[in-house]
């Protein structure tokens, strides 16, 4: 399928994805004609007072939302590139967005787990994978106060079960949370 216009040039699943008998699909290839954001092969930087017109590539110049870090983020599937959070609050109350879309092969790691925090202000699950995606790693931060649908920290497709999808979960503090998987 040729697109006018996309996220990015070369959408992975991620971006957009078929699904054929109630299964994701790769028989269906998308390409586009041009892109809205140009994918960078690097590590990026988050920080709550940070800005999304930063290029996010030093301490010096972070962008403001995991999400858009996630969508300008180049994933590889050799090197696991990290979107490092700077210290701060991350809540929807500062500007992000949950829950936050997981990616393959992107880690998304707090600088210092006593200073990163995520806060779900008690409505929001953080973090969701839809059944397709490979080894990500979540860590170094404190959650808390996360309720969000069904009492749920981790929102996270049954495929992630049955195919071994490689979450490695290292150096979290969980408060005020009703339940962690679902």
């Amino acid at each position: 399928i040729i697109l006018d216009k996309a996220t990015v040039a070369n959408p992975d699943n991620y971006f957009i994805y078929a699904i054929i008998n109630y299964h994701q699909s790769n028989l269906v290839t998308f390409s586009c004609q041009s892109a809205v954001i140009t994918p960078v092969q690097s590590n990026l930087y988050v920080s709550p007072t940070g800005s999304d017109d930063n290029d996010g590539l030093s301490m010096d110049t972070p962008l403001k939302t995991i999400n858009f870090a996630l969508l300008k983020i180049q994933p590889d599937s050799l090197i696991q590139r990290k979107i490092i959070l700077m210290p701060g609050v991350y809540s929807v109350g500062n500007g992000q967005t949950f829950p936050i879309g997981l990616r393959s092969f992107i880690s998304i790691e707090g600088m210092d787990k006593n200073q990163v925090i995520f806060d779900g202000e008690f409505e929001y699950s953080l973090f969701v994978d839809h059944g397709s995606r490979l080894n990500y790693k979540l860590s170094n931060f404190k959650i808390q106060n996360t309720r969000g649908r069904h009492g749920t920290l981790f929102d996270i497709n049954n495929h992630f079960y049955y195919d071994s999808r490689q979450l490695e979960l290292e150096n979290i503090d969980v408060y005020n949370d009703s339940s962690l998987v679902s």
